[in-house]
């Protein structure tokens, strides 16, 4: 029996030199010929992971298998009424717009094997930008502030999380979580449970 066929697994110094080089090209058009044709030849890559946020900011992601994802990048839709605050169902259907600036490569031991990922903005099925779509409006107004003013915006995510007491504190939330300190991660001993997690 034939084992099953292995998939890009990449060491973490290798992860970093290839997207600090995929970073570089900050072309949109360049970018997509060139990470498209990356794709295309790579061929233990598998999937492509598209993410997109709603407009509460939370993180929303579809994984499409590669050779899919190559042959409908232009016309990748999902059902936005099934996303809070995006569209009723009457017009659910909004497409996803590929940001190929963002193609990142990612570790095989926290996303599995063979995977990269890229952002999308959200647009109406006219290909407008989606009104809810707060990156793509966030883009369009630093887009504005350059060209009006000469400001460049520079804009990062604040990453942050909470340890809570338990395994699977999470699955079983009864209305009250307990953190495992309440100090915050500056207030953390050496021999506190927090620290040793960080």
């Amino acid at each position: 029996m034939d084992s099953l066929k292995g998939f890009l697994e990449l060491r973490y110094d290798e992860l970093e030199k290839l997207n600090l080089a995929a970073r570089i090209i900050t072309d949109p058009l360049k970018a997509k010929t060139q990470h498209l044709n990356s794709i295309k030849k790579e061929g233990l890559i598998k999937a492509v992971t598209v993410c997109f946020c709603d407009i509460e900011g939370r993180l929303h992601t579809l994984d499409y298998d590669k050779n899919f994802f190559i042959e409908s990048v232009d016309n990748l839709t999902f059902d936005g009424s099934s996303v809070r605050g995006f569209s009723e169902l009457h017009e659910s259907d909004l497409r996803l717009l590929v940001d190929w600036t963002s193609l990142t490569y990612l570790p095989s031991d926290v996303f599995g094997a063979g995977k990269v990922a890229v952002f999308a903005n959200v647009a109406s099925r006219d290909l407008k930008p989606y009104e809810s779509d707060f990156r793509g409006r966030l883009q369009a107004y630093a887009a504005e502030l350059e060209k009006t003013k000469g400001y460049t915006a520079y804009m990062a995510p604040e990453i942050e999380g909470f340890l809570m007491e338990g395994v699977d504190a999470e699955q079983s939330f009864n209305g009250d979580f307990k953190l495992i300190t309440t100090g915050g991660y500056f207030h953390a001993l050496p021999m506190d449970r927090l620290r040793q997690f960080i």
